[in-house]
C-alpha cells in the first residue's frame, strides 16, 4: 500500500523531521494543533489498464497541507515536502516508485485557527503491489 510506505518516506526525511517531527496527519488537522504540520490526503487514483486487465500501474495525486502560523512558515514546509518528494524514483514501503512529481500549488488561510498553508499536489507513478 502505497500510503505507508508514503509516511514512513517522509517520517524518515531529516529535513521534514526538523520541521515536523511526527506531526504527519492523515485528512484532517487536529484541533489546536501544534505546528508546523503536515496534512496528508489521497484525491485521486488513476490506473492503467489493457486489453488483458490491470497492468498494475498507479498515478495516485496526493494533496498535502502544510501549516504554520505565518505565511512563510507554510511556504518553507512546502518547499522542505517538495526536495524530499519531488522526482524522487525508488521504493516506498513494497512499492516501486517510478517518479513522484509536484502538480500543483496555492496557499490558504484558516480563519478558526489563524493558520496559514500552502497547498502542495504530487502525483505519484507507482507499479502496485
Amino acid at each position: 500500500m502505497i500510503e505507508q510506505g508514503l509516511v514512513t518516506f517522509l517520517l524518515a526525511d531529516a529535513g521534514l523531521a526538523a520541521l515536523i517531527a511526527d506531526r504527519l496527519h492523515d485528512d484532517v488537522l487536529p484541533q489546536k494543533p501544534t505546528v508546523p504540520a503536515l496534512v496528508w490526503q489521497r484525491i485521486s487514483t488513476p490506473r492503467e489498464h489493457s486489453h488483458s486487465g490491470s497492468s498494475h500501474y498507479a498515478t495516485p495525486r496526493f494533496q498535502f497541507s502544510c501549516w504554520a502560523k505565518t505565511r512563510l512558515g507554510a511556504i518553507q514546509l512546502a518547499n522542505t515536502l517538495r526536495s524530499a518528494l519531488d522526482a524522487y524514483q525508488g521504493t516506498m514501503g513494497s512499492e516501486l516508485v517510478y517518479g513522484s512529481f509536484s502538480e500543483n500549488e496555492l496557499s490558504g488561510f484558516d480563519a478558526e485557527t489563524g493558520l496559514r498553508r500552502q497547498i502542495i499536489d504530487f502525483r505519484i507513478d507507482h507499479k502496485e503491489a
